[in-house]
């Protein structure tokens, strides 16, 4: 397993290019996870380009590229439907520049409903049931969706990895969920994503969701929590029984990127989740 590490918007060409030499070239990581800085209103991303850039000329490090978060899957208007899959193929074209093999993707929603938090009475049930219906039709539209951009994608050589996710509005909570929307794409390159923070957030046992979904798996996000929310944490300050995971991963020959996608403050703290994740990986 490759251990790897998110860069978010914020960090800027010094910051990056320091992570390189000090995360990439001394070997303590071999990937890094990076993101389309695009159509984000009030947001100058040049810095981050450059030092995107920059970092993967100088170092032979593996790269995925996380297609934004705010691109809903289970959008049902066609206008924006097409915006959509156009934007999607917008950063395809960019991480292709840039070494990428997997492009992380965030299945879609039904927006919110209002359900009551009472006691069961029979309009709770309907809305209950309204919201299940709608999100059997956002599966479905997630599915056409990536499998469009699947398609966009073979040209490149990448594979989609659809991510398992925590609200109450997003379709992909269980490992079940997550692995009839991959299989309902029928593209060679849809893959899942397991993230481990967002299977302990929805209070799922992380060593069954691995078994569950097997080796549908391509891709690994690492973060803790306490279950409460979903809170990015470094390992060690939730609760997820890492042991668990990484037996149940162990078990499904997985071999590919073990990324940290925490709220590090800098090269410290991805030193220490280094340290950690290389005592699971030895054991």
């Amino acid at each position: 397993m490759l251990k790897g590490f998110h860069i978010p918007f914020h960090w800027k060409e010094d910051e990056i290019l320091e992570m390189g030499a000090k995360l990439i070239e001394t070997g303590c990581y071999q990937w890094v996870e990076i993101k389309w800085p695009c159509n984000y209103l009030g947001m100058d991303s040049d810095s981050y380009v450059r030092g995107i850039r920059e970092l993967i000329r100088r170092y032979p490090v593996s790269v995925s590229c996380h297609i934004p978060t705010n691109l809903d899957m289970g959008q049902t208007n066609l206008g924006m439907r097409r915006e959509l899959i156009r934007q999607i193929r917008e950063c395809i074209d960019y991480a292709s520049e840039l070494r990428t093999s997997i492009l992380p993707l965030h299945p879609g929603t039904i927006m919110t409903m209002d359900i009551p938090a009472s006691a069961d009475s029979e309009t709770k049930k309907r809305l209950i049931a309204a919201g299940e219906r709608k999100k059997d039709a956002a599966r479905r539209m997630t599915a056409e969706v990536v499998s469009e951009v699947a398609d966009y994608a073979k040209q490149y050589h990448m594979t989609i990895a659809l991510e398992n996710l925590l609200l109450p509005q997003e379709v992909a909570h269980t490992a079940e969920d997550l692995k009839n929307i991959v299989d309902s794409c029928g593209q060679e390159n849809v893959k899942a994503l397991f993230d481990c923070g967002h299977a302990h957030r929805v209070k799922a046992d992380v060593g069954d969701f691995v078994r569950t979904l097997g080796n549908r798996i391509c891709h690994v996000h690492i973060n803790d929590n306490d279950t409460t929310c979903d809170l990015h944490a470094q390992m060690g300050e939730g609760t997820i029984p890492y042991d668990r995971m990484f037996q149940a991963l162990r078990e499904i020959h997985y071999e590919g990127a073990l990324v940290m996608e925490t709220d590090y403050k800098g090269v410290d703290d991805l030193l220490t989740s280094s340290d950690i994740l290389d005592r699971y990986l030895k054991k």
